[in-house]
């Protein structure tokens, strides 16, 4: 696959569009097709959320959120824009948007309420105590056959492009909101926690993103992720020159099986 190489930000944004239309089909293909209630958690301003829905048009869909950084406030308009992309796509009435911490929610569901729980750049904002609490109650809710689907950037960089998306999103001394214990979680953690909560049929893939972003909509991007202007001064000539690669997205999905 041809790599892109992006030097201005809306080029970026319709880059992010295509990848994540891209992993709703990978969605769609691990999740039953007579799948009628999915909860995604962390779901931000519906970037998943509503390619997704386009594909599973049976299903009604469970949409948890915080929707604002408690250090920062960062984010905090992503429910008004989640709430505006889900009109724009004529999706309001398939979707139930739930503003709530994710244990606390989760916690609350029936046992074998849904057929789905999904997440999307989700687990790298959690620790490894929580992921594993999650992951079992996940396996709680979840009817019998029903699917869990994760997917998030690998931590483990092929490339220096990577390795400094990594440094830019996981460095206090560059990023305002850095992780609470990982970029991202190696995905081999990932499927022994899921195995210990009983779940079956794990798959793992890896999809490579082929996007570099150069000069400025590197500075753009990084901007938007809350990296400090010290980040791009102090590797410049590498952003300009080389620029910043999307590491490879890892897609893990299981069923619950009884």
């Amino acid at each position: 696959m041809k790599t892109q190489i992006l030097t201005q930000q809306f080029e970026v944004e319709d880059c992010w569009s295509s990848l994540y239309s891209k992993l709703a089909t990978k969605f769609a293909r691990r999740l039953r097709r007579k799948s009628t209630k999915i909860g995604e958690i962390g779901c931000g301003t519906g970037r998943l959320s509503i390619p997704l829905m386009k594909l599973l048009i049976n299903s009604q869909f469970v949409l948890v959120d915080r929707f604002a950084d408690t250090k920062t406030g960062s984010y905090s308009d992503s429910y008004g824009m989640l709430t505006a992309n889900l009109r724009k796509a004529e999706l309001t009435r398939r979707a139930h948007i739930v503003r709530s911490d994710y244990m606390k929610w989760i916690r609350a569901q029936n046992e074998g309420a849904y057929d789905g729980v999904i997440s999307c750049e989700f687990l790298p904002e959690i620790t490894m105590r929580s992921l594993s609490l999650f992951i079992h109650e996940s396996h709680r809710v979840l009817k019998s056959e029903g699917t869990t689907v994760h997917c998030f950037w690998s931590p483990t960089p092929r490339n220096f492009r990577q390795r400094l998306v990594i440094i830019a999103d996981s460095n206090p001394t560059w990023t305002r909101t850095p992780p609470l214990e990982w970029f991202s979680p190696k995905p081999i953690t990932i499927i022994r926690e899921l195995r210990k909560a009983g779940f079956t049929q794990i798959s793992k893939i890896a999809i490579e993103s082929h996007v570099v972003l150069r000069g400025e909509a590197a500075r753009s991007e990084l901007r938007r992720w809350e990296v400090k202007d010290s980040f791009y001064k102090r590797y410049k000539k590498s952003l300009d020159n080389s620029g910043l690669e999307f590491p490879d997205w890892i897609v893990i999905s299981a069923k619950k099986t009884l």
